[in-house]
Order: structure tokens, then sequence, then C-alpha cells
């Protein structure tokens, strides 16, 4: 992967910064055996994809804790898979916390 010094740590530590990253994640092979992607999702600020990242975390079918970062390439935030797995006393913290922000607003 070709990348550039950046001039600040990324989130995970990283002094170098990739140059072809896209904002599309993997969708399906397709009939020819390429790799089909489609657009992430783009929110605008670290609110609004840290909310939506708690609502999958609470109540959808995905398996790994979804987490809110900001893309390098667009500026956009989107919701990405961490390695660690959800257990239901996870997603019952994801609930509470979701009732907690919408008493904030």
């Amino acid at each position: 992967m070709d990348t550039v010094k950046s001039s600040g740590m990324g989130m995970s530590g990283n002094k170098f910064k990739p140059t072809n990253m896209k904002c599309t994640t993997f969708k399906y092979i397709g009939e020819n055996g390429e790799k089909v992607e489609k657009p992430k999702k783009q929110f605008n600020s670290e609110e609004e994809a840290f909310k939506q990242a708690c609502y999958y975390n609470a109540y959808g079918n995905t398996i790994h804790k979804l987490s809110a970062y900001k893309c390098w390439s667009c500026g956009k935030w989107h919701i990405g898979r961490t390695p660690h797995v959800l257990t239901q006393e996870d997603r019952e913290k994801y609930k509470q916390r979701l009732v907690e922000l919408s008493k904030n607003r």
C-alpha cells in the first residue's frame, strides 16, 4: 500500500497515512471473481456516527463491536468493526447509553 508520512499520529498511532484509501467497503464477489464494493455511510460529526454505532451495537445483528472513526480520505466519519465480540451484557450497556444520549438532547 502506498503511504505518505503524516505530520501527526493517527487514531491507531500510525505515523503513515495511506494515499490510496477509498470510502468503500466490501459488498460481494462478482460473477467473474472481482471484488464488488459499496460506498461507506458518511456522517458529518463524531456524535452522529457514535450514536449510530451505539444503535447497531445494541440492536443490530453484528457480532463484532462497531465504533466511529474519522476518515483520512474524505474527512467525514464512518463506522467500522473492531475485533471485540459483543456479549449480551455489552448490548444492554449500549441500550442504556442510547437512553442517556436521548435524555441529553
